[in-house]
């Protein structure tokens, strides 16, 4: 038979197979059992060894997981001032000492290092030991990369080979259980370095900063080697502790074969117990048929009649005899069996016996797997009652059986002198013809089957089955009270710990919570004046600002003490902070901690009396109290201690002066180009028509209409531009008293240029072209001559014949007798042999001579040049014409005086 099956296990020895399995992964070591007997080992010793060795991976595993936690910690520092280091060296590489960006930051949560991480942070340059380190962590993390990661690194077992020894959750880390706060330590380093690089006070620039910070970045790579170096031993342990495990293992194995094979030798003894006959009494005894009385007289039939009727009535009474000894039997079994275990009679054995060691073998592995109080008290209740069990049967079945030999064995020698008498009564009548019926046969009777041979034969291969079986269900019982009060004893030092620590943080929560306090009060008067700043800028340029960046700078100056103290009291408050939230951080992690779980089950279940009231009363000094982190408000992210106001100020003022360059340099630019376009003849300037006078007019202030149009232009963009989070000279505009006083010298220069000769004789010259045009207005033929010599002077520079020609009527005569075909040859050559002609009508005067007459009175001024000879020609010429104006056109007469339109 294979004895390694399983069968159902009897009611009391089941304890639950959804009751809730629970590593204490928290525990230490093993606890404290008696003191073992000088004996052979057996698989329940293996079993408790395997617990202990479990506890003993899981204390080295959790240090291994802690050791994990302080490097990456170790490791984010390291990081977190490389990147500082190199943000640094490339500002003071670029010139750009702004410190816009924060470039140290000290928050307290970083996140798991993951096997990409793993990857990444090997190729930064880490020492040998550092990277090793890393690599280990990678064995310690859910995710298969980062296991593989391990796997290869390290040439040691992943975790996918401890789950085969039931190891699972003790030696996996998830990213929760790996993630973890940076400490005391990390955090000072990094405000160190956050309050070397943002504060200014010691007046040291970033270049003398640089050696300080390449030396803490030394440091936090030497902790990092440190906590790797600390990984690497931890890891050794977990290692050697599996492969110590795993020896364990192969052992206990050894030993359930070993222990397999001695049951089922008991088994089949038993087995052969039940099938061994029992012999069944034989009495020989004559039968004594008493003679009936005859007469001399009678038949030979008579007296045969008589003989019959005598041994029918001896058989009768034989029976009878039986069935007074069968009932005497049935009353001393009634009595036998009151005093049983049970009741009835029990045929198998073998089942019972498998049963039983099928149990012992169940609680056995109960020892080394669902370590809880309450499943270890399970098995010690049950291998108590079970061993309780065997002795009472076994000590019911002994005198059972001698009850049995006392008094059931005299009855049924009774019955078999009875039924010896009846078969020799047969052996005697029956051949002689008489009647005789068949003896009963004793061993179909039920007091040998039901009272005798069932019974013994049960008793003797249960006891044989049983022995030495009621110890080791002790030794079993002994072996998980001890673990039981083992663990009983560690949630006790638990409970006081965790008692110890809750009401400490109790006592420290108001005493940090003051402190913080006061900080923050401190911080609000530094920070009004940090954050007043952008106000300060906005209101610098409103209606009744001073303008000037002078004052900006001053604030800047005066915010940067105030800057320095607030980083103080900052890095003051969140070292505070830290230890606070680190005690409270612990007080979570013990409250999840499977002890405390403990606690509650051996309060409520434990059948330990002294156990269960010790703690209830534990859990009843945490009742009525909840950790929190009331009095913190606030200081739970790392503030900037007003770096974002100091240094968006900064940039702001930056941004400012050099805007308020570009307006500077338009207007000193504008006043420069103006004073050259007024350094040209614009003697000419005034008497332009109209639309010529707006263009050189126009062209000649270019310079300061491109200065407001730059100015426009710059102000929009200081409008536009975002500062604290906002616009903050949206509605304000920007205007300063440099820029101002650049824009006054420009607009002294435009103001000198009018008041100067040239600029007054075009104003005459303009006012003349008023009055002038004054009288046209009553006068409309007159405007009609002057726009005639307006379009002569262009078309003349345009050195179009044709449109001169038709400012002329076709009857046009000069003083020498010219005609209009000679001038219109005249014109045509010089426009040929000319490749520039300029023509100015300057000094116009138009008389009325009566209706449609007029008389022209001007200067003529014809500039001509010839490129290929270089020639350069000028010729003046005061001119006295008659025109005509007819059909609302005005057209040449005659010349009466003056130049004929040509170059000689």
């Amino acid at each position: 038979m294979n004895f390694t099956r399983r069968r159902a296990v009897p009611a009391p020895f089941f304890y639950g197979d959804n009751m809730k399995h629970l590593l204490l992964a928290t525990l230490l070591f093993g606890p404290v059992l008696p003191a073992r007997a000088a004996q052979a080992r057996n698989y329940a010793d293996a079993q408790t060894d395997l617990a202990l060795k479990s506890q003993s991976v899981a204390f080295f595993r959790k240090t291994a997981i802690n050791a994990i936690k302080k490097q990456n910690a170790d490791l984010e520092v390291v990081n977190r001032l490389a990147a500082a280091k190199t943000t640094v060296e490339d500002m003071i590489r670029r010139n750009n000492f702004a410190k816009a960006c924060k470039v140290a930051e000290a928050g307290f949560t970083l996140a798991t290092l993951g096997a990409g991480g793993i990857t990444a942070v090997t190729a930064k340059g880490l020492s040998v030991i550092s990277q090793e380190g890393l690599k280990i962590a990678g064995k310690y993390m859910a995710a298969g990369a980062a296991l593989e990661v391990g796997k290869d690194a390290t040439g040691v077992p992943s975790l996918s080979n401890v789950a085969q020894w039931s190891m699972d959750k003790q030696n996996k880390a998830d990213s929760g259980e790996l993630s973890s706060q940076l400490s005391s330590e990390n955090i000072d380093t990094l405000l160190e370095a956050k309050r070397l690089i943002e504060d200014e006070s010691d007046g040291r620039p970033l270049e003398k900063k640089l050696p300080e910070l390449h030396q803490m970045l030394l440091a936090a790579e030497k902790r990092l080697e440190e906590s790797a170096a600390a990984v690497k031993g931890a890891d050794s342990n977990v290692t050697r502790s599996i492969a110590e495990f795993k020896e364990l293992a192969a052992e206990a194995a050894k030993l359930k074969e070993k222990e397999r094979r001695e049951d089922e030798k008991r088994y089949e003894e038993a087995k052969l117990a039940r099938s061994k006959e029992l012999p069944a009494p034989q009495v020989s005894k004559p039968a004594a048929v008493p003679p009936p009385a005859t007469a001399p007289e009678e038949t030979p039939e008579e007296k045969r009649r008589k003989m019959q009727a005598a041994i029918d009535k001896y058989i009768a009474g034989l029976r009878a005899a039986i069935d007074r000894s069968q009932k005497a039997a049935d009353s001393a079994w009634k009595d036998i069996t009151a005093k049983s275990i049970g009741s009835g009679t029990r045929y198998h054995v073998a089942d019972e016996l498998e049963d039983l060691y099928a149990g012992l073998t169940y609680g056995e592995e109960g020892l080394g797997t669902s370590r809880t109080y309450s499943s270890l008290q399970g098995v010690e209740l049950s291998a108590e009652n079970a061993a309780k069990g065997i002795e009472a049967q076994r000590l019911a079945l002994e005198t059972q059986s001698a009850d049995i030999k006392a008094r059931i064995e005299p009855i049924l020698n009774e019955i078999a002198g009875y039924i010896g008498q009846w078969r020799s009564a047969i052996a005697q009548f029956k051949p002689q013809g008489y009647y005789v019926p068949e003896a009963p046969d004793l061993e179909t009777m039920t007091v040998w089957n039901s009272y005798y041979e069932v019974p013994l034969k049960y008793a003797d291969g249960y006891l044989k089955g049983t022995d030495g079986l009621a110890g080791r269900y002790k030794s079993l019982a002994a072996k998980a009270r001890g673990l039981k009060d083992g663990i009983f004893a560690q949630a006790g030092e638990f409970m006081a710990g965790y008692a110890s620590k809750m009401q400490a943080y109790k006592d420290y929560l108001p005493q940090v919570a003051g402190q913080l306090e006061k900080l923050n009060a401190s911080l609000a008067r530094h920070y009004e004046i940090l954050n007043g700043l952008s106000h300060r800028f906005t209101q610098e340029f409103a209606y009744d600002g001073k303008y000037d960046l002078a004052n900006l700078e001053k604030a800047l100056a005066e915010a940067k003490p105030a800057f320095s103290e607030a980083q103080r009291l900052q890095a003051a408050g969140t070292r505070l902070y830290r230890d606070l939230y680190g005690r409270y951080d612990e007080l979570y992690q013990l409250g999840n901690s499977p002890l405390l779980s403990e606690a509650h089950t051996i309060s409520y279940s434990a059948e330990n009396k002294s156990h269960k009231e010790a703690m209830a009363s534990a859990l009843k000094s945490l009742q009525g109290y909840r950790p929190d982190l009331k009095g913190a408000e606030g200081w739970s992210e790392g503030r900037d201690a007003g770096a974002d106001a100091v240094f968006a100020a900064e940039e702001a003022l930056r941004f400012l002066k050099a805007q308020e360059t570009k307006l500077v340099a338009a207007h000193t630019k504008a006043r420069a180009d103006f004073k050259a376009n007024a350094s040209a003849d614009l003697s000419a300037l005034g008497s332009l028509p109209d639309e010529e006078y707006g263009a050189a007019v126009e062209k000649l202030f270019a310079p300061v209409a491109r200065a407001e149009e730059d100015k426009n232009s710059i102000i929009e963009e200081v409008r536009k531009a975002e500062f604290w989070g906002n616009k903050p000279w949206e509605r304000t505009g920007f205007w300063t008293v440099k820029a101002g006083k650049a824009r006054e010298e420009l607009e002294k220069a435009t103001g000198a240029f009018w008041e100067s000769d040239q600029g007054k004789a075009i104003n005459d010259a303009r006012r003349r072209r008023e009055v002038q045009q004054a009288a046209d207005s009553r006068d409309p033929g007159a405007a009609l001559v002057r726009k005639l010599y307006e379009d002569f002077a262009r078309a003349y520079s345009s050195r179009d014949a044709a449109r001169v020609l038709a400012l002329v009527s076709p009857g046009w005569t000069a003083g020498d007798g010219t005609t209009v075909s000679e001038l219109e040859e005249q014109l045509r050559a010089v426009f040929r042999v000319n490749n520039e002609v300029t023509a100015t009508v300057s000094g116009l005067s138009v008389i009325n001579e009566g209706p449609g007459r007029y008389t022209a009175y001007y200067n003529l001024n014809i500039k001509s040049r010839i490129y290929a000879k270089n020639i350069k020609r000028e010729e003046n010429s005061s001119v006295s014409e008659k025109v005509t104006v007819e059909g609302g056109k005005a057209r040449i007469l005659k010349t009466d005086s003056g130049g004929y339109w040509e170059i000689k």
